[in-house]
């Protein structure tokens, strides 16, 4: 790919279940912040990828401690 924008898919740029695991994992290290794999394959948009983690990140500094999770049903039930 010559160039990858906000509205590419993961998958569609070579993604699949262990680069998705990997990306949860590196997430994990590089913020604190549990995404899980499932979350990954439903927000298959880098853009909506991006979303997901900007919103965890938002819970775990609005108060959270320790480690922040937020799933996908919480993103679509407008929890955050």
């Amino acid at each position: 790919v010559e160039r990858v924008g906000r509205e590419d898919g993961f998958f569609e740029l070579g993604g699949n279940s262990l680069r998705a695991t990997q990306l949860s994992v590196r997430i994990g290290e590089l913020w604190q912040l549990r995404i899980g794999v499932r979350d990954l394959f439903l927000h298959t948009q880098l853009s909506a990828q991006a979303e997901l983690i900007d919103g965890i990140r938002w819970l775990a500094q609005a108060g959270s401690q320790g480690v922040a999770h937020a799933d996908a049903d919480e993103m679509e039930m407008g929890v955050l």
